[in-house]
């Protein structure tokens, strides 16, 4: 059998996600300058030796700027993204695979937290709170994140609930968490791991 190969464009997306992770992870450490060093001298500087990509209206580095915020977008996104993802696929497939009054809870929820605007909510989430950070600001995003892929994860608990073998098991008196767990949940969570790293993209 024939190992399957990347086509080019997957290869060049896989090099430049690499890359952004890399120096996320490493940016601090390879940045040229220090991200408060204010030069008001220095502002809005061309390219040059010093200054690979120029400075901003207070004489920072960008690329010092680009490579610190790097990080940061990194952070935020990966926690975000790692708790939603469990949420969601927890509770779409305790919804979709138990149905009743559990996938009434958790939609009727999920239709609540749609209903107003993802970064509006996510604005007056991050004002109310006195002291807002950086705990706050993935609260935030996580309290709406999760919302729309629930319903992904909900609607292929609810196909597999149908499917031969988790009725096979069913008739032979397996009980409905073990059903969940070893049938219904691994599948779910194989999809899911495609929705993630696209809910990853758009953080």
């Amino acid at each position: 059998m024939s190992t399957p190969r990347l086509s080019p464009s997957a290869k060049v997306g896989a090099v430049m996600l690499g890359t952004f992770v890399v120096l996320g992870l490493l940016g601090p450490l390879i940045a040229p300058y220090s991200p408060t060093a204010i030069d008001l001298d220095g502002r809005f500087a061309p390219p040059s030796a010093a200054h690979w990509l120029g400075t901003d209206k207070n004489g920072l580095d960008l690329l010092t700027l680009l490579l610190w915020g790097a990080r940061s977008a990194l952070t935020i996104s990966g926690v975000v993204v790692a708790i939603c993802a469990v949420v969601e696929v927890g509770l779409g497939t305790l919804a979709g695979s138990r149905g009743g009054w559990v996938d009434e809870v958790v939609m009727r929820i999920v239709d609540v937290l749609m209903a107003f605007p993802g970064i509006l909510l996510n604005i007056a989430i991050v004002a109310v709170v006195a002291k807002p950070g950086l705990a706050v600001l993935i609260g935030a995003l996580v309290v709406n994140g999760w919302v729309g892929y629930a319903r992904v994860a909900r609607g292929q608990a609810m196909a597999l609930s149908a499917r031969d073998y988790v009725v096979a098991a069913r008739s032979l008196g397996a009980s409905e968490g073990r059903i969940m767990v070893r049938h219904i949940f691994p599948n779910v969570a194989h999809l899911m791991l495609i929705v993630t790293v696209l809910e990853f993209s758009a953080l």
